[in-house]
């Protein structure tokens, strides 16, 4: 986890252009790529950065601190990223 990111807060819901895509979420953690650099992110339910690194490593991460999925059945939600 990177500690010193914690301070920095991601506002979600903005219509400007933001260079991340959504890779995995559950029970408000989110896993985010960046996309010309790759590298990944793990947002807290606040939107806070809980950790920084590869792909793997973040969604590791937020799964550990995420409660786990309730059910059996998932909603899969595709959606573009153009205006």
């Amino acid at each position: 986890m990177t500690a010193a990111l914690s301070r920095y807060v991601v506002k979600r819901s903005t219509r400007a252009f933001r260079p991340w895509t959504d890779l995995w979420s559950r029970s408000g953690w989110l896993v985010q790529a960046h996309c010309t650099t790759g590298l990944a992110r793990a947002l807290d339910p606040f939107g806070r950065i809980a950790a920084t690194g590869t792909t793997e490593e973040c969604i590791a991460e937020a799964a550990r601190h995420a409660r786990p999925a309730g059910r059996r059945r998932a909603v899969v939600l595709l959606h573009g990223l153009g205006h």
